[in-house]
């Protein structure tokens, strides 16, 4: 039985380890008086002290990251000062400081696994800062654009056609032609920016009309996917609309028909239809995780969708043998760097919870546990699906922790 199916994972600064266990110290702040040659003491109780964690993990491969790269990973999270975010499977997303001494644990028995021990100490103090969001917001930017580079390189590197292979040359031109129609398709359907989106028509004629040199020359091929890619996010201003749009790339050639690698020619038929397949969903992947850090979430729930999502589709692609290892390691740095923007999100973003109401009209809802409507009214009607007219309410319903 793997790890995975004994042990859950938890994160430190975005980094992934194996929770065992933590133990969790509270109590309250207290000042004790007594007096000289008298009996009695007086206790003035001044508050509750911030929780401290003591927890107990598990270092090992996670999700495509091998052990060594998340062992210095960790190491150099626990070394750093300031605060962090601790994510646990029990007590959800915590400001909180790593404090020294760190015990990791490895030994000749148990070679590519180590265990370790932390105290945490939760913070108050504000993390989510201007400067924070966006010193993060700019390295996912600055990932996402290297991902990118690598991508084409190893598209350039890689993708060949042989003159002796013309069936070759049809497959690729024609799996060309379906990414492009598909960045119509799409493109057609989310764009609310018109004169963006005639640029971008202008693009995917532009693309038709080269087909033929795109086919032959990778390295133009590559800057043209990027190039639409590019384009194709400034059709629509909502984040999270981009996001569900670019992921509908992500399965772009799962549907391909299989055919067996007995011969040369299929080797290298196979071979280019996979770098395009990879080309496509991985690009797509990366310029997602760049659009998701301009999101605001409307609750936990529409953030763990996109944080599932995202990460889905990296597990699906980490690992194919087509992608190069530059394009795999600064991926995952895209990736890690994601993941912290989600855990910084998971301190603010709404919580939602189930209650039980007898028949009173919504708007009394409403104010019973906002205090003010401020169109509340609506986001209730919208967690429960709620369809009509809807005047009153009543039953199990969902509602925003206020």
């Amino acid at each position: 039985m793997s790890l995975r199916d004994q042990l859950q994972i938890a994160s430190f600064d975005g980094i992934p380890f194996y929770w065992q266990s933590h133990t969790t110290t509270v109590g309250s702040k207290s000042i004790t008086h007594e007096y000289p040659n008298g009996t009695k003491r007086k206790i003035d109780f001044i508050g509750t002290f911030e929780d401290v964690f003591s927890v107990n993990g598990v270092i090992a491969d996670i999700d495509g990251i091998d052990y060594l790269t998340l062992l210095s990973r960790l190491e150099t999270a626990f070394n750093q000062p300031g605060l962090k975010i601790l994510v646990l499977p029990i007590g959800g997303s915590i400001q909180v400081v790593a404090k020294r001494p760190v015990s990791i644990t490895q030994t000749k028995n148990d070679l590519g696994r180590a265990t370790f021990t932390v105290t945490f100490e939760q913070s108050e103090s504000t993390v989510d800062s201007p400067q924070a969001e966006s010193a993060n917001q700019g390295e996912i930017l600055s990932f996402n654009e290297q991902v990118n580079a690598d991508l084409n390189l190893n598209l350039a590197d890689n993708f060949n056609i042989s003159s002796g292979f013309p069936d070759n040359f049809d497959n690729a031109l024609d799996i060309i032609g379906q990414s492009i129609d598909l960045f119509d398709a799409i493109g057609q359907e989310v764009a609310n920016i018109s004169e963006q989106a005639s640029i971008f028509n202008s693009q995917i004629d532009t693309a038709l009309r080269e087909i033929i040199s795109l086919t032959n020359e990778p390295i133009l091929l590559g800057n043209a996917v990027r190039g639409l890619y590019d384009q194709f996010i400034l059709l629509n201003d909502n984040a999270k609309t981009r996001v569900n749009a670019l992921a509908r790339f992500f399965d772009f050639g799962d549907d391909f028909v299989s055919f067996p690698s007995n011969t040369a020619s299929r080797i290298e038929k196979k071979k280019n239809q996979d770098l395009l397949i990879l080309q496509m969903q991985a690009t797509g992947l990366s310029q997602s995780y760049n659009d998701i850090s301009l999101a605001e979430f409307d609750n936990i729930e529409e953030l763990e969708s996109f944080s599932d999502l995202l990460n889905n589709q990296y597990l699906k692609i980490i690992e194919l043998p087509e992608l190069d290892q530059d394009s795999r390691v600064n991926l995952s740095n895209l990736r890690q760097k994601t993941r912290e923007f989600f855990d910084r999100e998971r301190l603010s973003a709404p919580q939602i919870k189930t209650i039980n109401t007898p028949k009173i009209p919504l708007t009394r809802l409403v104010y019973q546990y906002y205090g003010e409507l401020d169109n509340l009214d609506q986001d209730i009607i919208d967690l429960n699906m709620l369809r009509g007219n809807v005047s009153e309410i009543e039953g199990d319903i969902r509602i925003l922790s206020p």
